[in-house]
């Protein structure tokens, strides 16, 4: 499936978090935040399901060493054997979606493997570029959270766990940016949550995978389940 009109998940009923629920590691029980109210005006949707990306919901960014494609119903960054070279880019969404007020999310089935010299890296952007929040997993199993404020940001970074990071999701929070993840897209932890002072009414999502060197005999990164809940 490509994109279609409604389907972002959002704030069900407007609340902020409440930042004294809060676990060990600063994150806070985002569950009450949670809700399938939909983006306007449109939003992305994709399951993968396709034989081939559908050219007019994604776009081939700087990709290198890489196929881009759905594989079994997932977005498979597939290692091309014959490439010599480090490998990196990624796709980024044609259509905009409108954050204010709910969010945008995916699933993760896959990152790379342990101690692999790569970096699995996910951002919500405005439509000129700018990035305004950033989740990226690196070799040494950290998984790091960034909100973009101008030209400084503000990070927050703890061990990757490939289960309770499985969904990741970028919310809007009365004017700053919640990112957050789950087990199961259906209780949500956010992670950071700082203002951003962007403009939410169309932005588009990345998706990308890069090396610090050269590698081989490893299976790529997955994607799964762009807003949607399966």
């Amino acid at each position: 499936m490509a994109f279609v009109l409604g389907g972002c998940g959002g704030p069900s009923d407007g609340r902020d978090l409440d930042a004294s629920a809060g676990g060990s590691d600063g994150s806070r029980d985002a569950s009450r935040g949670g809700g399938t109210a939909a983006c306007s005006p449109s939003t992305l949707q994709d399951t993968f399901t396709a034989a081939a990306l559908d050219n007019a919901a994604w776009r081939r960014v700087g990709v290198n060493g890489w196929t881009v494609a759905p594989v079994d119903g997932r977005l498979a960054f597939t290692p091309d054997p014959a490439h010599n070279n480090t490998r990196a880019g990624g796709v980024r969404s044609i259509p905009t979606m409108n954050l204010t007020g709910c969010a945008t999310w995916l699933e993760v089935v896959r990152t790379f493997p342990p101690g692999h010299p790569g970096e699995l890296v996910v951002n919500v952007s405005t439509e000129s570029g700018a990035t305004v929040g950033a989740i990226w997993v690196r070799r040494e199993r950290v998984v790091t959270f960034r909100v973009y404020q101008g030209s400084s940001f503000v990070d927050e970074s703890v061990p990757y766990d490939a289960v309770m990071h499985r969904w990741w999701r970028f919310r809007d929070a009365g004017g700053e940016l919640a990112i957050e993840t789950s087990p199961d897209a259906q209780s949500w932890t956010t992670r950071l949550q700082r203002p951003h002072g962007a403009d939410l009414t169309a932005v588009k999502l990345w998706l990308s995978a890069n090396e610090a060197s050269i590698s081989a005999g490893f299976d790529g990164p997955l994607f799964d389940n762009i807003n949607v809940v399966p």
